[in-house]
């Protein structure tokens, strides 16, 4: 088992690097597929530096996150069961982000029109992929979340507020969301759609928060 240290600081820089990789990301202004899609053609170099990077930093966070939630498991105390179930949906999670990271990849390599692909439709089936692997992280945070609340091994609010996280996201994720904004979506998808974005921006701010907890229990 890798210590605690490494495992927190896993915890605190992958979210940042992941905030900074997000914002970076060409294209992170619209929703349109086609208008998103363009963004990161018409400048592939910075596309494929924040894709790889994102990939990078949320590699980090995963392995940092499946080997907190297994020192959780090994701990034999209540919630082992829960932290252990979590570590496997992280797995999950990280393996279905590298599939749409991949995708991402093709995308904006100009062979892959050349040869007969569809970057339109193949840019929204990484869409959809990473939709699932939001629908895995929610379950994951989920679970974690009570998990700590269980063994008291950390700050007990910032567990409660992990499964707050986990909840939104995984709600937001399973009803049919739409942006608030528009007059055409309906109260659920409006409702869905904040629901995710709580749970998606609360997402890396929670895992930093443990990542410090776990380097502060160090001392």
């Amino acid at each position: 088992m890798i210590s605690k240290t490494l495992i927190g600081w896993m915890l605190v820089l992958g979210p940042i690097a992941a905030i900074i990789f997000i914002f970076l990301t060409p294209g992170l202004e619209s929703d349109d597929f086609a208008v998103s899609l363009q963004a990161k053609l018409d400048n592939p170099t910075l596309a494929r530096i924040t894709t790889t990077g994102l990939t990078g930093a949320l590699s980090i966070i995963f392995i940092g996150t499946i080997f907190f939630a297994r020192s959780m498991a090994e701990a034999q105390k209540p919630g082992s069961n829960l932290a252990a179930i979590g570590s496997i949906l992280v797995l999950f999670s990280a393996v279905a982000f590298s599939i749409s990271s991949v995708i991402h990849l093709t995308v904006l390599n100009p062979s892959f029109v050349t040869n007969g692909g569809n970057n339109l439709e193949a840019y929204a089936i990484a869409e959809a992929i990473f939709d699932g692997t939001m629908l895995i992280s929610g379950s994951y945070l989920l679970l974690i979340g009570i998990a700590i609340v269980k063994q008291q091994n950390l700050n007990q609010i910032a567990g409660w507020i992990t499964a707050l996280f986990g909840t939104c996201l995984l709600i937001g994720t399973i009803l049919p969301a739409g942006d608030p904004s528009l007059e055409t979506t309906t109260t659920v998808g409006a409702v869905a759609g904040i629901l995710w974005i709580i749970g998606f921006l609360g997402w890396p701010i929670i895992t930093l928060v443990i990542g410090i907890l776990v380097l502060r229990s160090t001392d």
